[in-house]
């Protein structure tokens, strides 16, 4: 609790916070939103008048990552601040670190931050829309009414079992702890709440197997070293993170969050994959299917909802001119990172279309 109010007031002292106010009193107050303007992200507004280049010109913008340092959401903030600084002017980009609730609390404060384009975030967008349909307590934010910036990765979520266990495949895992068996798989999870928190609830209970998990992990470098120090056996977060782990044997990768196969994991089933393998049926192919939309948001950045369209647009324009340049591009490459641009509107379609299909995911999570 003094964790968080620290936060918040920090933002307030920045000249971020400022959005919850406004926010309490917008659904009641036809004035107040009277400049609204429809856009292809849910909470763009009007400008009042200054560009946007001259706007944040000099400016220091706030960029919120909402699990620990030293994961793959800090990675992305990392790599391109710099170019977001020099690509709209700025004269700082400070990251903040804002953790709790498998994403959830840096979202919260995404949401209610001050709406004028200098606070920015790396959303578990997938996470953050699967917690909006299960009504996750703690919930405080809109997936549809975020202004969504875009996508940088094409990364997928990766499931793998500690090698020790010696599970090489999901026939293997599925022949050992689904149907028939006794034993229980322990799971671990960055977080209560999030992608990979929910992925593999969906996709065991689609197998029947028999899992408890472990969700008390924030981030999923502290949920690697859980795996390793056997806390569990079982562990699921995106490739970019688990790969020194992969590429050092010390687990073994059994699925990918995947519509189709994932070039970087040759070998190691997609979704499309398990859906033949197990002769899942066709509603279940179908929740699965739809599932795998929200999972491939990946790194999904947004900012609060209501940002004036110009500005939006200048920070749109500046991540994808960023995404672009050869630098980053190379950066990226050394760092693992598997770029895969996705523009705003694409998210924000995302966002409506899960939100549209709450009930096929809340019965397939329970």
């Amino acid at each position: 609790m003094k964790k968080k109010t620290r936060f918040l007031r920090a933002l307030a002292v920045a000249g971020v916070l400022g959005g919850a106010l406004a926010a309490c009193g917008s659904s009641s107050n036809s004035s107040s939103t009277a400049t609204t303007a429809a856009s292809s992200s849910g909470g763009a507004s009007t400008s009042s008048g200054q560009s946007a280049a001259s706007f944040f010109k000099g400016k220091t913008m706030t960029f919120i990552v909402p699990f620990g340092a030293g994961g793959g959401y800090e990675q992305w903030a990392l790599l391109l601040k710099p170019y977001l600084i020099k690509e709209l002017g700025l004269s700082a980009l400070n990251i903040v670190n804002d953790t709790g609730g498998g994403g959830t609390v840096g979202t919260n404060d995404l949401y209610v931050a001050k709406a004028d384009g200098l606070t920015i975030g790396d959303t578990d967008a997938t996470g953050d829309v699967l917690n909006q349909i299960l009504k996750v307590q703690g919930v405080k934010y809109d997936t549809t009414k975020l202004s969504w910036i875009g996508r940088p990765d094409t990364a997928a979520q990766v499931g793998v079992m500690i090698a020790s266990s010696n599970i090489k495949s999901m026939k293997q895992l599925v022949s050992t702890y689904g149907p028939g068996s006794s034993k229980t798989l322990v799971a671990l999870a960055a977080g209560q709440g999030g992608a990979p928190y929910i992925g593999e609830r969906i996709l065991f209970n689609m197998l029947k197997i028999h899992y408890r998990q472990i969700s008390t992990f924030q981030g999923s470098s502290a949920a690697k070293v859980g795996l390793l120090s056997g806390d569990g056996s079982f562990l699921e977060i995106g490739y970019t993170s688990m790969l020194p782990l992969i590429s050092s044997h010390k687990v073994n990768p059994v699925y990918v969050w995947r519509q189709s196969s994932f070039a970087q994991l040759p070998g190691v089933p997609s979704v499309s994959q398990i859906e033949s393998d197990f002769n899942l049926s066709s509603s279940q192919s179908a929740t699965l299917n739809s599932f795998d939309g929200v999972m491939e948001m990946g790194h999904a950045f947004a900012a609060p909802p209501g940002v004036p369209a110009d500005r939006l647009a200048a920070i749109q324009t500046a991540f994808k001119d960023a995404l672009s340049n050869p630098s980053l591009i190379a950066q990226a490459k050394k760092e693992n990172l598997v770029l895969g641009y996705a523009p705003g509107s694409t998210l924000q379609s995302i966002a409506n279309a899960a939100n549209s299909n709450a009930a096929q995911i809340v019965k397939a999570a329970s």
